[in-house]
């Protein structure tokens, strides 16, 4: 067999020393926290003290800062600098207790930037997102284009502008985190617009106010007694015996016909508040202690404490 013919191949290239002649990589530079001011029209009011606690624990696991904040010169206080993104960075490399934080000079930053930015690294409080829609549209911008800025929904964007219009109870509850989202608080809005006291017998129970149990609440709140009534005798009707014989079924025909109509129903009066009010005891109140009633002539059902209710006696209905 012939010998196979030898190849002539340069030199294998010696790379043990290549990139030894390169530039070291570049660490950011450092800004004092001290020189760092926080954007006062930044979206961000309120702050999870939790999670804070938490980024602060991990900077001095990693003995501080890993990703640089972006920072822009103040324009009233020459040598300082206002954040444009990273206040939640800042704030927890104070609680750890360093002196700066790698930074970079952003000179491009809005609140529709910001906002994002805060909703991508801690939810955003539904409190703070409202006041920032209702700043742009002061601004003149329409909900239609906050929501495509933002990348949400029209509806969701109405759902959290209606929060910068809520009631104290519903406020203090989102601001406690008992009511967490901007769905279960809109929900908690319209239902204290018609049911305001059931709504705070509701957020003062000391467990969390689910968007579940917001649900029960108003479904129990504005069944009309008429239907349980009805339906509990059509229930007892379809459990009653029929006749069963021509004679039976023409005599039950008969004593219908010539049936008595039924007494007028009795009515419950008290007073409540110095004013009268008519005791629905159709349906359980939503929590111990409390009794249904109506003023005379309003179709609202109001839940009131039973130790605030004085009885007066029946009237005809």
């Amino acid at each position: 067999m012939a010998a196979l013919p030898t190849l002539d191949l340069p030199p294998l290239l010696d790379v043990a020393g290549l990139g030894d002649d390169l530039p070291p990589r570049e660490e950011p530079p450092r800004m004092a926290l001290d020189l760092i001011d926080e954007d006062p029209h930044q979206p961000r009011k309120q702050f999870n003290p939790q999670t804070l606690q938490e980024l602060a624990d991990s900077i001095t696991a990693a003995r501080g800062v890993l990703q640089p904040v972006s920072l822009r010169p103040n324009p009233d206080a020459p040598g300082r600098y206002i954040i444009n993104f990273g206040h939640r960075r800042c704030r927890a490399a104070r609680m750890a207790g360093l002196a700066d934080v790698p930074y970079f000079i952003g000179h491009q930053c809005d609140s529709f930037a910001q906002i994002i930015e805060n909703e991508q690294r801690d939810d955003l409080s539904p409190l703070d997102l409202a006041a920032f829609i209702r700043d742009r549209v002061a601004e003149g911008f329409s909900q239609q284009e906050i929501a495509q800025r933002l990348g949400k929904s029209k509806g969701y964007v109405s759902k959290a502008a209606a929060l910068a219009e809520a009631p104290a109870v519903v406020v203090e509850a989102v601001r406690t985190g008992k009511v967490v989202g901007v769905t279960p608080a809109y929900e908690l809005i319209n239902l204290h617009a018609a049911h305001p006291e059931a709504v705070e017998q509701l957020v003062a129970a000391p467990q969390e106010v689910t968007r579940a149990a917001i649900v029960e609440l108003r479904e129990r709140l504005e069944t009309p007694p008429a239907v349980a009534v009805s339906a509990q005798a059509t229930e007892a009707s379809a459990s009653a015996p029929a006749a069963t014989t021509p004679a039976k079924q023409a005599k039950a025909a008969a004593v219908g016909q010539t049936a008595k109509p039924a007494p007028t129903a009795l009515v419950l009066m008290a007073e409540y508040k110095g004013q009268p009010l008519e005791l629905d005891t159709t349906n359980a109140p939503p929590a111990p202690g409390h009794l249904f009633g109506r003023r005379p002539g309003s179709t609202r059902r109001l839940t009131v404490p039973a130790s605030d209710v004085k009885l007066v006696g029946f009237v005809q209905g």
